[in-house]
């Protein structure tokens, strides 16, 4: 029963893979519009917006304290930070800065039942019925919580969500507190008691009769209620941090047994080096691992479109949250040197020493001095034949006929790879089966700093 049970779940995720179709610009909802923003924030009071996931627009937020947390509720986008920072916008435009009352870290926060919550160091809970003022619930005034300092980081509270009339926070020493009403605060074991070793919960999201929290070494945990917890096999043992739902599963093309396992939607998980995890329900877990140096903090979902921000920048989009396009990413795109173009059969040849382009794969051209004629800058073209690891073919179109050789052009000629992002099936976190994951180039590089959360509101 066993083997069967294994061949069988190989079975389930690979329909789940095939059934979806390949990401790439032209993907992105077409729906997306101006009714509706994505607001991201991070390190040095970086603020970006966007209405298209294709571009965003580096807004003045008044700050250089870094922001950690981010959403959107009831007219108002809400951001902290550093040493008790909080700004609020109506627009996603302009902010202002409100007086927490507090000089301790805030790095989450979350609207609900008319209320606003931010959880940050020490315990520290912030409530506001409107954004502007703001009152202190925080747990280290209660005595009830006294066995809560008993790890170094146990007194982080990172992430907080609000679901079915209840706020639930998490933070170190796999803490967890709930709350009705966002000042009486209980905490929940979580199953911290069955832990040898000091765990930390790092974020939390909500769906209809379901809590989902993620954190240290792949940790997965759910409850319907926010009381009774469960542990799940996440399937990694990398660190996770950030985590969505999504009540659709976006544009793809779910049929048969997928469209019963996308019934009720999407989780999707971010973490270290780039990992991140699906889930139907919350117990279950895929990996669509890409193999990126940098942490992915947050991840979001608004009008068909799955976001998610990390280090140096980096944003990565989905319609689905299985395939991925890396959409603004500081200045990471490498030029590899081409040693020559020559007339082989009357299409332009291009010679590169070891390569490593397959079909298919999206690249654009640099150059000191012209291209050779057919090729122009700022371009993708698609490889369309790979003969030998020494040349390749292009062309405007993708699976489309080489371009035609005119001329060598002149000067020193390069070429760019559209992305370093990886895909695979990672039967474990060790021995990682991968292939080449397509995507078109990111858009021009908006900044350097990192990403810390994102949010989505079809509001503004």
């Amino acid at each position: 029963m066993r083997y069967i049970f294994i061949i069988l779940s190989v079975f389930i995720f690979s329909l789940t893979v095939i059934s979806c179709k390949s990401s790439d610009d032209d993907d992105v909802p077409s729906s997306t519009s101006s009714n509706g923003l994505f607001v991201t924030v991070g390190d040095n009071g970086i603020i970006l917006t966007s209405s298209d996931v294709k571009s965003w627009t580096k807004r003045t937020s008044g700050t250089t304290k870094n922001l950690y947390g981010v959403t959107y509720g009831d007219g108002l986008v809400v951001t902290v930070g550093d040493n008790g920072t909080i700004l609020t916008s109506s627009s996603g435009t302009s902010w202002t800065s409100r007086t927490s009352g507090t000089t301790k870290n805030l790095y989450g926060v979350t609207y609900g039942g008319g209320l606003f919550v931010t959880v940050g160091d020490n315990g520290t809970i912030l409530t506001s019925s409107d954004g502007t003022t703001w009152a202190n619930t925080s747990t280290n005034e209660r005595t009830t919580l006294g066995r809560y300092f008993s790890q170094p980081d146990a007194n982080h509270l990172y992430g907080v969500t609000y679901g079915d009339g209840l706020f639930v926070t998490v933070g170190g020493d796999a803490t967890i507190l709930t709350s009705s009403d966002g000042t009486t605060w209980t905490e929940r074991d979580g199953l911290r008691s069955k832990w040898v070793l000091p765990q930390y919960f790092k974020a939390i999201t909500y769906r209809k009769k379901l809590f989902v929290l993620v954190g240290r070494n792949g940790r997965t945990l759910n409850s319907p209620d926010g009381i009774t917890w469960k542990q799940r096999k996440s399937g990694t043992k990398y660190n996770l941090v950030g985590i969505t739902y999504s009540p659709s599963c976006g544009k793809a093309e779910w049929k048969g047994l997928d469209a019963g396992l996308c019934k009720n939607g999407i989780f999707v998980s971010v973490g270290k080096n780039g990992r991140i995890l699906t889930s139907f329900d919350g117990n279950w877990w895929v990996k669509r691992t890409y193999k990126l140096p940098e942490w992915l903090y947050a991840v979001t979902y608004g009008n068909g479109t799955f976001v998610t921000v990390g280090v140096n920048g980096v944003i990565i989009t989905s319609f689905d949250g299985i395939s991925w396009n890396k959409r603004a990413s500081s200045n990471q795109i490498k030029s590899t040197d081409i040693a020559s173009v020559r007339n082989t059969g009357g299409d332009l040849e291009i010679r590169s020493t070891g390569h490593g382009l397959d079909v298919g794969d999206v690249i654009r051209f640099t150059t000191t001095g012209t291209l050779p004629t057919g090729l122009a800058l700022s371009t993708d073209y698609y490889v369309v034949a790979v003969p030998i690891n020494n040349s390749f073919y292009v062309s405007a179109t993708e699976s489309g006929t080489p371009i035609v050789y005119t001329d060598e052009g002149t000067g020193k000629h390069a070429w760019q790879s559209s992305i370093a992002l990886y895909e695979g099936t990672e039967q474990d976190d060790e021995e990682d089966t991968e292939r080449r994951a397509r995507a078109s180039f990111p858009v021009p590089s908006v900044t350097i700093d990192t990403l810390h959360a994102v949010t989505y509101s079809n509001q503004l």
